[in-house]
């Protein structure tokens, strides 16, 4: 899982705009964690 959102991470920091959506995402991801 942490590998998966190293990258999104780096291409969040190099664009200015998905950064938004990337947020969303990881968000998305970290409730995954907590449910399980």
């Amino acid at each position: 899982m942490l590998r998966k959102t190293t990258p999104v991470s780096e291409n969040a920091t190099k664009r200015p705009s998905p950064p938004s959506t990337s947020k969303p995402v990881i968000l998305r991801h970290f409730s995954h964690d907590s449910v399980l």
